[in-house]
């Protein structure tokens, strides 16, 4: 059973699913790519992290690069097709817009995949690299 180190809630949760991550795969090797969120930084996960150093690589993205983080392109993508431009007139109009939009997204599908569709190639590359099975991180539109 793994040492369990003091850990702000969210830091804890992302121990807890490397340490799930460990068992389910089998290995003590695991590569994490993080941004500079906090939690990634916390005290007690850090140490943790230096502490297992032969089976865990922390790898930290520049402070700013979206374009390193597969979800910045969805974000940027939602915020330009639901939110860019918009100004609601009250709470509950911007509440209602967000309600409205967040059920249009299922009809956006085919763009939402074909957007990340780049983001599968390049994890198919880095596989290819580290030679390890692939698995798509999204569905995408052939």
């Amino acid at each position: 059973m793994e040492n369990i180190p003091f850990l702000p809630p969210v830091a804890r949760t992302l121990f807890s699913s490397i340490v799930s991550l460990k068992r389910r795969l089998g290995t003590d090797k695991i590569l994490l790519i993080c941004d500079n969120a906090s939690f990634h930084k916390a005290k007690g996960f850090t140490a943790w992290a230096e502490g297992h150093s032969t089976g865990l690589r922390l790898e930290f993205l520049p402070a700013y690069s979206p374009d390193f983080n597969p979800i910045e392109r969805l974000w940027r993508w939602i915020k330009t097709e639901y939110t860019h431009n918009r100004c609601g007139s009250s709470k509950p109009a911007l509440r209602q817009h967000l309600r409205e939009s967040l059920q249009a997204m299922p009809a956006q599908a085919e763009a939402v995949q074909s957007l990340m569709k780049k983001e599968n190639q390049r994890y198919q590359e880095i596989c290819a690299f580290y030679q390890t099975e692939f698995q798509p991180l999204f569905a995408t539109a052939e």
